[in-house]
């Protein structure tokens, strides 16, 4: 299907990446239909969307010795600036031939003096030629999900994410967090890998040009030839170019603004990282474009690699260099997305193959477009990079509520809230009668906590290690996170496993002191922040191991003796507080009774009187009535 792109003063060829006239169903909505385009804008979403390609046929006539790949870059360079002055058109060979457009006669003189005229007849549209299938075709097939949870279940993953263009994770939007980076095509891989080897990176305006390019009418970076970039790429630079479309100042983002929104993205990212222990900041590396609405394209990335954005010294200077305690990921919400929506899976984007530093993006990508070009899908897939800062939290809850939903539905609470959640929770770890309950009370006589607690937080220590589920809660102060270290102490001393969980890590942190200075340090796992990278869970999973306990049961002997007498002494306070004598009152109901009478006269009674029986007492009493 060629294409003919007409410049000022050239001519180079172009063609179309896909069938525009598929032997069954609609036209694809991508393309024009006509056999002329005028409009740059059309033409420029046909280019980036990977459905025309293009290629400068100048260099690769008899004695020139350039490569597809620069053919194919020149025609590209040439395209974008003549884009600028509006000057370009483009023609459907096919479109023309299908509209009754035959070609010029072509007038030829021999040599004998005759004039020959060849015209050409009328075509007829091109056959359709079927596309060469790869190898193993079930490799890129997939079987349509259906989510056969029920449907409370699915309206909570349906409220913690979507698969469609309002995720960012499908559609990278325009905008001060998604911040496009130039990398000529086919160095993404390299980026890559140099990365994984801790080389750092300059982020540079597209405007941060040296003097010798602007002597040759480079003005920018985006107008670098691919041999610069790579140049540029070795040295260590990366050019950020964004153009925004606000009314107020359209065109490309000034050096000022770009300083402002990496310097924001890299507090907010921090932010994140302090709070939640996740870093949102990832360089995509590769774009699949899908149209999600007529005319308007969305990228989705293919792989995230976790980056730092690092201030350095020098007004607006900032440096990228990867995150080592998190890993690079394919985007999974596309994978997903693929699988649900186009029955599409693709090994080779899910577990992606290594090379020597990291992940072998050109392998990824190529697997990519041969699966959708396989599957016919109106998908392109670019070698196009974007600094992007994305929440990952959700979805990461919506798989985990996806791939575990069966496990999760056979926990008690969890099945009350999805099939009975109108009627009463009956917790199965609590027991019934009045020998559960004398029970109860034992354990909570004889239970030892590490931390001081009084007898509401240690029943709910022992709740938490029977495996009840309960809600405890107070306002600050009033010993949470002491109660929880307890519980985390009584449920390990029962060899059970216990995960804490807390929305920001100050809460996080607060417990891990406290099991710290309690002795707990080798049996808690930090996975949270620093303590979540790789090298460091090896760490501390090694000091777990290696860590070997001598109690000291002297010491604990006389702990314990120590604590049963105390707690004596503190039982008998009350029980001679309120024990009755024989006429029936006790120490605090005899002060309350006085309390009651207040201030009168008086008259004094010998102790032996309040020993006797109440009958004589009573008797007693009535004598001074007798007497008045």
């Amino acid at each position: 299907f060629p294409v003919l792109v007409l410049v000022p003063g050239h001519i180079f060829v172009g063609y179309w990446r896909r069938d525009p006239y598929p032997q069954s169903g609609p036209r694809p909505e991508w393309y024009p239909g006509v056999p002329v385009v005028f409009d740059g804008p059309t033409i420029a979403t046909l280019v980036e969307g990977r459905f025309l390609g293009l290629i400068e046929t100048t260099t690769l006539t008899v004695g020139s010795n350039t490569s597809s790949s620069k053919a194919q870059a020149l025609a590209h360079e040439k395209l974008r600036r003549n884009l600028l002055t509006g000057k370009v058109t483009v023609i459907d060979v096919v479109a023309a031939r299908r509209a009754g457009v035959a070609p010029l006669p072509a007038v030829t003189q021999r040599a004998d003096g005759v004039t020959e005229v060849v015209v050409s007849p009328a075509v007829e549209p091109p056959q359709f030629i079927p596309p060469v299938l790869v190898d193993e075709p079930d490799a890129v097939s997939g079987r349509r999900m259906v989510d056969d949870h029920p449907s409370r279940y699915r309206t909570w993953k349906a409220s913690l994410f979507s698969l469609n263009a309002t995720n960012a994770l499908l559609n990278l939007r325009n905008g001060p967090s998604v911040q496009p980076v130039l990398v000529q095509d086919g160095a993404l891989g390299e980026l890559e890998d140099r990365l994984n080897q801790d080389a750092e990176f300059s982020l540079l305006h597209g405007d941060d040009l040296p003097e010798i390019y602007r002597a040759q009418g480079i003005e920018r970076a985006g107008d670098l030839g691919v041999a610069e970039q790579s140049a540029f790429l070795r040295e260590g630079k990366l050019f950020v170019e964004r153009n925004t479309t606000a009314t107020s100042s359209p065109g490309r983002v000034s050096r000022a603004k770009l300083t402002s929104e990496l310097r924001l993205m890299a507090r907010r990212a921090k932010e994140a990282h302090d709070e939640r222990g996740m870093n949102p900041l990832f360089l995509c590396l590769g774009l699949l474009k899908w149209s999600h609405k007529a005319g308007q394209m969305a990228e989705a990335p293919l792989i995230l690699v976790p980056v730092k954005i690092v201030a350095r010294s020098g007004k607006g200077k900032f440096a990228l260099t990867i995150d080592t305690a998190a890993r690079t990921t394919p985007n999974a919400a596309l994978l997903e997305w693929l699988r649900r929506e186009h029955e599409l899976s693709i090994p080779g984007l899910a577990e992606p193959s290594t090379d020597k530093a990291g992940i072998d993006v050109d392998a990824v990508l190529s697997e990519v477009r041969a699966a959708v070009a396989q599957r016919g899908l109106p998908f392109a897939v670019v070698a196009e990079a974007r600094l992007a800062l994305l929440d990952l939290t959700s979805f990461r809850m919506w798989q985990d509520l996806h791939r575990h939903g069966d496990e999760f539905l056979e926990r008690p609470l969890v099945k009350h809230l999805v099939h009975t959640p109108v009627e009463r929770f009956v917790d199965p770890a609590i027991g019934s009668g009045d020998a559960r309950q004398e029970e109860v009370e034992r354990d909570l006589e004889t239970l030892e906590t590490p931390v001081p607690a009084d007898a509401t937080q240690k029943r709910a220590v022992l709740w938490a290690r029977q495996g009840r589920t309960f809600v405890l809660q107070g306002p600050p102060g009033t010993g949470k996170s002491q109660t929880i270290t307890n519980m985390v102490a009584e449920c390990l001393l029962a060899g059970q496993r216990v995960l804490f969980v807390a929305e920001k890590g100050t809460a996080l942190s607060v417990v891990q002191r406290r099991l710290d200075a309690v002795g707990l340090t080798p049996f808690a796992l930090n996975l949270h922040h620093e303590g979540s990278s790789a090298a460091e869970v090896r760490a501390q999973l090694k000091r777990s191991l290696g860590t070997r306990v001598s109690p000291d049961q002297a010491a604990m002997l006389d702990a314990r003796r120590r604590l049963k007498s105390s707690r004596h002494e503190l039982g008998e306070y009350p029980r001679k507080l309120h024990s009755k004598n024989a006429v029936g009152l006790s120490a605090y109901s005899a002060h309350d009774e006085l309390l009651v009478l207040g201030s009168g006269p008086t008259m004094g009674i010998p102790l032996e009187i309040v020993a006797h029986r109440p009958e004589p007492l009573a008797a007693r009493r009535s004598s001074p009535r007798r007497i008045a």
